[in-house]
């Protein structure tokens, strides 16, 4: 438990929050202040905004007080001016931004009452004092925030539309039968001395991989075309915490090449703070299908108890989670036969996906019969996707981590454009608003761009290029390197227009201060925390007045009749978070 106190000439700020033990190098004082920053600056901007608190940001702090509880204790007593040694760590150590209180670490939830949100990594309480001698404890939220227990026991039956299922899970095809005959006992006793404890945990991690096996799922960076899959370390702890290294145990066992080859595959690659393992099944597993697997002991079924409360605890207090919930229950997904006829009237459209992939089937024949299969999505792989998504209710919508700003996903932004958009919303068709080009113009925000309301046509109109291609390129161009961006048909453009925005974006994206080959996707990480704030900050306007709408990123949808005012409500906060741009 790491413990900061600042105070000012009137008042006492107390923060309480729990580190991870990798994030303090007790023998490197910059460490601690850089945790101190990445913690503390961004409550403080979160106060700042809610209770305009302006001591914090234009009066001296008297003392800066942090006490570790982990192996030694220590005060660092320090006299300086707030704004002047924030901006010295935002020069020394870059991701910081002042100006933006919704930084991951906390964010600001504004429902009925105030509260504030964690990520995993962070626990937050704090008493603010006057001088006066009273105390008013502002916020406080539990260690462990993965609690439903507001909610009562049955939770299951409290959330109808979720898949809540505690005993019967999703798994690959054909890996119960290798766990019980070509898994060593050893291996398995390892996991649990009892061997269907031990097979039920594996099939939990396995069940993890269910996503691996649809070849047209567009879930951000952690997923790959190929069936790889990121699966933290710190998030395993937590949900395989039934005793110490459960987790890496696991792995050993389905890493093991027996007669039936490994069940699982990793790509042995970790970048400290920068990437962690890549997982995937095995060459007999990967991409065979999906069979349900009954959990048959009360151990595993306990951690999966506790797996999903903390799943649904974590999307009640995230504003964006909690509004799609809220929705679930008003909405339609269309019948199998319905999207098999409007697949058929596609093909015939000649139909082509936002990603340029045009609509076709397989009539039955093997995938490896076409040749351009990369240039195709196939009817019958957004069926399978289709039904993996909606055929046990909706799962959980969950925020992604920091690298992905936050973005939620769930099953309808998993789901093929062209399914979603045959859902109905109280037996009414949806409409779908999203902004005009959101992230070229968010670039022109953060990165000191000179245009505004820039739009697609206007590029491909004043750099000749064809309209297609730009939506396209737009798509990536910013989360591409230096030399990926130099080679694409947009550089040019922005390069002759936008000077002084990409030479901001080049530094940004080459900052050797922090020897980082992944430095470049930087760009795309700021703008998608940019746009979950603002996404948010809709969400939570438009539930106040008893609004609930769809989530796809960058797009809301919603019943025809709510349409105008969504697109009022977006085009007005928008604006207030400083990006130039229009919901249409």
């Amino acid at each position: 438990m790491q413990e900061i106190i600042i105070e000012t000439k009137s008042s006492r700020f107390t923060l309480s929050t729990e580190f991870s033990e990798t994030e303090i190098n007790h023998e490197n004082k910059n460490s601690i202040y850089k945790a101190y920053y990445n913690h503390w600056t961004q409550f403080i901007s979160s106060i700042n905004k809610m209770y305009g608190i302006p001591e914090l940001t234009n009066e001296k702090i008297i003392r800066c007080k942090e006490v570790d509880n982990y192996k030694n204790r220590r005060n660092i007593v320090a006299d300086f001016n707030y704004q002047s040694a924030l901006q010295t760590f935002i020069n020394g150590h870059g991701e910081s931004d002042n100006s933006n209180p919704n930084i991951p670490g906390v964010q600001v939830v504004s429902n009925t009452h105030h509260q504030l949100y964690n990520t995993q990594e962070s626990s937050f309480s704090v008493t603010y004092s006057l001088n006066d001698g009273s105390e008013t404890v502002l916020h406080k939220t539990p260690i462990d925030t993965g609690t439903t227990e507001h909610l009562g026991e049955d939770i299951y039956s409290l959330f109808p539309q979720l898949e809540l299922r505690r005993d019967c899970i999703k798994v690959p095809k054909k890996v119960e039968t290798t766990l019980r005959k070509y898994t060593p006992a050893k291996m398995l006793s390892d996991i649990h001395p009892k061997k269907n404890v031990a097979i039920d945990f594996c099939m939990l991690f396995l069940s993890k991989l269910n996503s691996t096996n649809f070849y047209n799922i567009e879930e951000a960076e952690d997923h790959k075309e190929d069936g790889w899959k990121s699966l933290h370390s710190h998030i395993l702890k937590k949900e395989f915490d039934y005793e110490i290294n459960t987790y890496k145990k696991i792995i050993n066992a389905l890493l093991y090449e027996g007669k039936k080859g490994s069940i699982l595959e990793c790509d042995g690659k970790f970048i400290k703070g920068e990437k962690c393992f890549y997982y995937r099944l095995g060459k007999g597993y990967i991409r065979k299908g999906i069979a349900s697997y009954k959990l048959k002991t009360p151990d595993a079924l306990e951690l999966q108890d506790r797996n999903v409360r903390r799943s649904l605890a974590n999307a009640l207090n995230n504003p964006i989670c909690n509004n799609l919930i809220k929705m679930y229950p008003f909405i339609k997904v269309p019948s199998v036969a319905e999207i098999e006829i409007m697949g058929k009237e596609l093909i015939k459209e000649n139909f082509t996906t936002k990603k340029g992939k045009q609509i076709c089937s397989l009539n039955k024949r093997p995938r490896s019969y076409y040749k351009n299969c990369k240039n195709l999505s196939f009817i019958e792989d957004s069926i399978k996707l289709f039904k993996f998504l909606t055929g046990d209710k909706f799962m959980i919508p969950h925020a992604s981590g920091e690298k992905n700003g936050g973005r939620v996903v769930d099953s309808f932004t998993l789901m093929p454009s062209w399914i979603r958009n045959m859902c109905t919303i109280n037996g009414q068709p949806i409409v779908e608003i999203d902004y005009t080009a959101l992230h070229p113009n968010i670039a022109m925000e953060i990165y000191g761009g000179c245009s505004s309301y820039i739009t697609h046509g206007d590029i491909a109109h004043k750099a000749n290029i064809d309209l297609s291609l730009v939506k396209k390129e737009h798509l990536s161009f910013f989360n591409k390197t230096w030399d990926q961006m130099m080679h694409s048909p947009l550089y040019t453009y922005y390069w002759l227009n936008e000077p002084d925005m990409m030479e901001n974006i080049y530094r940004d994206k080459t900052d050797y201060f922090f020897f980082d080959v992944n430095r470049y996707k930087i760009t795309s990480r700021r703008m998608f925390r940019k746009e979950v704030e603002i996404m948010s900050d809709v969400i939570r306007t438009l539930n106040a007045e008893d609004i609930y709408v769809g989530y796809v990123y960058d797009a809301l949808f919603c019943r025809p009749d709510q349409k105008q005012r969504v697109q009022e409500v977006m085009n007005d906060v928008i604006l207030q978070h400083g990006v130039k741009t229009r919901a249409k």
